[in-house]
């Protein structure tokens, strides 16, 4: 039986012991001349499995949420304790999550304003782990979100929807204007000699709909289902001389 076989099963061995049985493994595969690309596999396996326990017990340990019956805000609002634990989602670089918490609103029925649980771990507001998706994306800014998808299954063994990449995707770029908003200036001192303007043109592909609604440059010369994306860059530069 593969070591991730025997991780996956062991539901209440802990985590320590789990350790121990990867060690036993590895050290058996040592003796039976295992090559080395196999060994990788089946590890990559086990530990994703063996952290994804990890973060099981890490959910666990948080409790169940439960502040009291009434809990009074900063702004001296009343929020009332949930009936019933609620369940909450959450996925990470090793797998799917899940665990119940008290939740906190004004009364039944209400919006939930508070989640002790989400605000003590700082979970994002989606199911998206902040890690998973900073992952995601190093393969989506290369590759169309179908092959990024198949990507992500390869290594992290999770399939992710594509249509979820594509809102990551959305909600990250939202914010790059407010991170470049906030980038300090260079000091003056440390720019380059030369101010460099740059541009280039990218073909983006349109829905279908749309393909005759707006063409791309002028549609008697070249009719297709491309939209033209321009991404302009500033920065400065030294002299470079060239020797030959």
């Amino acid at each position: 039986m593969m070591i991730s076989e025997l991780v996956a099963q062991d539901k209440n061995t802990s985590i320590v012991e789990l350790a121990r049985k990867l060690e036993q493994f590895v050290r058996q595969a040592a003796e039976d001349g295992e090559c080395l690309h196999d060994l990788e596999q089946k590890i990559l396996g086990s530990v994703l499995l063996l952290g994804r326990r990890c973060v099981d017990q890490f959910l666990r340990l948080q409790g169940d949420g439960d502040l009291g019956e009434t809990v009074r805000t900063a702004d001296e609002r009343m929020l009332k304790r949930s009936d019933e634990p609620a369940e909450r989602r959450i996925r990470t670089v090793f797998g799917e999550h899940r665990f119940t918490s008290y939740t906190y609103a004004k009364g039944p029925k209400k919006k939930i304003e508070l989640r002790p649980i989400n605000a003590r771990m700082s979970l994002p507001e989606g199911e998206y782990s902040y890690l998973l998706q900073e992952f995601s994306q190093y393969f989506c800014i290369e590759e169309a979100f179908e092959k990024a998808r198949e990507g992500i299954d390869k290594v992290l063994g999770q399939r992710l929807p594509v249509d979820s990449l594509e809102r990551i995707n959305r909600k990250l770029g939202r914010q790059a204007e407010t991170f470049l908003e906030e980038l300090p200036k260079p000091p003056a001192k440390e720019e380059g000699e030369l101010l460099v303007l740059t541009a280039d043109g990218k073909g983006v592909p349109m829905i279908r709909k749309d393909v005759e609604a707006l063409p791309t440059f002028n549609a008697s010369k070249r009719r297709g289902n491309r939209r033209v994306a321009t991404l302009a860059s500033v920065y400065s530069v030294d002299r470079y001389h060239r020797s030959g």
